[in-house]
């Protein structure tokens, strides 16, 4: 389940930032990385709070 989730994600979605002078692309990050990243985030800031 969680991993098909993450396939599509990863098919479909990048996060693109592009340098303006030079029109390259500077990150290129997969959208499920950053929900990944927010998930920990969340977790660790919510078992703060708990404690």
């Amino acid at each position: 389940m969680v991993q098909d989730v993450i396939k599509k994600a990863s098919n479909i979605s990048f996060i693109r930032w592009q340098n303006d002078d030079t029109g390259e692309t500077v990150f290129n990050i997969p959208i499920w990385i950053v929900a990944l990243i927010a998930i920990v985030t969340f977790t660790i800031i919510r078992l703060r709070r708990a404690h």
